[in-house]
């Protein structure tokens, strides 16, 4: 279950010829296909869910539309490894 101030983790995946985050390991798809994708390892991580909204069109399926937001960013290029 997630509520509103949960924070969720997100694996954000980019194009291969995208100019950001192209660094990362290919990514399978749910399709098992990878099609170029990598895991966007800057825009990667926890989110806190500040809303959600259900959509239904009839003959459609419902959807859910989820509004998440960054409390945090990492650094670029800074390594906590140390």
């Amino acid at each position: 279950d997630i509520y509103s101030g949960h924070a969720v983790q997100s694996q954000l995946l980019s194009k291969k010829d995208d100019l950001i985050g192209n660094e990362g390991e290919e990514e399978n798809t749910s399709d098992g296909n990878t099609d170029g994708m990598y895991r966007n390892e800057f825009f990667s991580g926890f989110y806190v869910l500040e809303g959600y909204s259900y959509t239904y069109n009839k003959g459609k399926k419902m959807t859910v539309k989820l509004n998440l937001v960054r409390r945090e960013w990492p650094i670029p290029g800074e390594s906590f490894d140390n």
